[in-house]
């Protein structure tokens, strides 16, 4: 059975359907039942009194065992029905059955105004309350959760674990997933930092870790270019030493123990690597251009060279207009994939106490970042902290956690990693 709306591009719909019949015959299936009642569909726009006798049948059925009725269970109810498999999306049906309604609905709304044109008044009066009803019996419930939905909800609960729904993509480290969770789909996160305080470096190891994890990430580069970006990957990959790799001092096998590193991140699974031109810089581009690769989580290195493409939030004293902040976080909702971007800032958070109370108006950022995303992480690093080549990485705010933080030790000279150690400071 096909079930998914984006499907209805591709799958070749019957010419002549009957609507009422194609969605009767839908309510056998789980997936198209679950929708169904989600969406909140009026029985009022179906026609035939029998579809709409099976729908409650169906609806009562669903909510009180948590299961769809099976084929049998239906034929057996409703012996004068022919019982058929479905060949279209429960999401099509469901709009053209609206749709008719609205047809049907209007044009007998014309034709009661047209008689009572002579009473302003009246036709007025019509015209509100129809218009009303329209509204009312089409309006989506998608999201509404009633009284009656408590089993259903822990059903849909417990399906969305089994599939994975709570389980987010890798942060980079295992011992901060176990903290967080991971991010998970339709979640943002930021990685804030002051300059030269590893940032790159962190969104690649997140990067590598996912790709492990066959998570299928695109990372997106709009600061470094595409050609550094790799040989910083390479490098992570490979731990040849960066400190070689940037200086172009490639000797021997070299060559070839980078390309090896490249290699095992493509036995490890299917990654993306890309520094859009000036016209895709949009969140709207880089999204669409992640759903086409069909990539399942996004890296945006980094914020501020991210475009605008309205003018709702803009405030002209920020360095970054606001809106982008809104826009991904929009962006990771419709998708439904994660979203981590690196957000650099110039001046304040002088400790991980500081950054953890920093005001992002006040740095050069917007305070639509704090507000939009489900986390943000930080990167403090002290002058005693770089000269032991360490860095302190930490959770400044969550929806879902308490703060906390880590040391990491990165190594670019002898060997390229970064490397996690000890527990939560915090």
């Amino acid at each position: 059975m096909a079930n998914d709306y984006l499907s209805a591009n591709v799958i070749e719909i019957p010419t002549a359907v009957d609507y009422d019949s194609e969605f009767a015959n839908h309510l056998q299936y789980a997936e198209s039942l679950d929708f169904v009642l989600r969406e909140g569909v009026e029985s009022e726009v179906i026609n035939s009194p029998r579809v709409k006798a099976i729908y409650q049948f169906a609806s009562h059925h669903y909510r009180t065992t948590g299961k769809a009725p099976t084929r049998k269970i239906l034929a057996d109810e409703f012996t004068q029905f022919t019982w058929r498999d479905v060949d279209t999306p429960i999401e099509w049906v469901v709009d053209k059955l609206r749709q008719r309604y609205k047809k049907n609905k209007i044009e007998s709304l014309v034709t009661d105004v047209a008689k009572a044109i002579d009473q302003p008044d009246t036709a007025m009066t019509l015209l509100e309350q129809e218009v009303r009803e329209i509204q009312k019996n089409t309006t989506s419930m998608q999201h509404v959760w009633s009284k009656d939905d408590g089993k259903l909800f822990i059903d849909r609960l417990n399906q969305r674990i089994l599939e994975g729904g709570y389980t987010g993509v890798s942060t980079g480290f295992q011992i901060i997933n176990d903290f967080t969770g991971g991010l998970k789909k339709g979640q943002l996160g930021y990685i804030l930092a002051r300059p030269k305080r590893q940032k790159s470096w962190f969104m690649l190891n997140t990067f590598i870790d996912q790709i492990k994890r066959g998570e299928k990430p695109v990372l997106f580069t709009l600061e470094n270019s595409d050609e550094e970006m790799m040989l910083r990957l390479a490098c992570l990959a490979s731990g040849y030493p960066w400190d070689n790799a940037q200086r172009g001092a490639l000797m021997g096998n070299d060559k070839e123990i980078l390309k090896q590193g490249l290699d095992q991140l493509g036995q490890w699974g299917e990654f993306w690597l890309e520094c859009p031109v000036e016209n895709e810089r949009t969140v709207d581009a880089m999204v669409r251009k992640a759903e086409r690769l069909g990539a399942e989580s996004i890296l945006i290195s980094q914020f501020k060279y991210i475009d605008g493409s309205k003018d709702w939030y803009r405030n002209p004293q920020l360095e970054v207009p606001a809106e982008v902040a809104v826009d991904l976080k929009r962006a990771a909702r419709r998708a439904n994939v994660p979203i981590l971007v690196e957000a650099q800032f110039n001046r304040g958070g002088d400790s991980m106490e500081e950054l953890e109370d920093f005001d992002a108006s006040k740095v050069g950022l917007t305070d639509m970042i704090p507000q939009a995303a489900d986390i943000l992480f930080g990167l403090f690093q002290s002058k005693e902290l770089r000269e032991n080549q360490q860095v302190e990485f930490g959770i400044l705010e969550s929806r879902d956690t308490d703060k906390a933080a880590w040391y990491i030790h990165y190594e670019y000279r002898k060997n390229t990693e970064l490397k996690i150690y000890g527990d939560s400071q915090h």
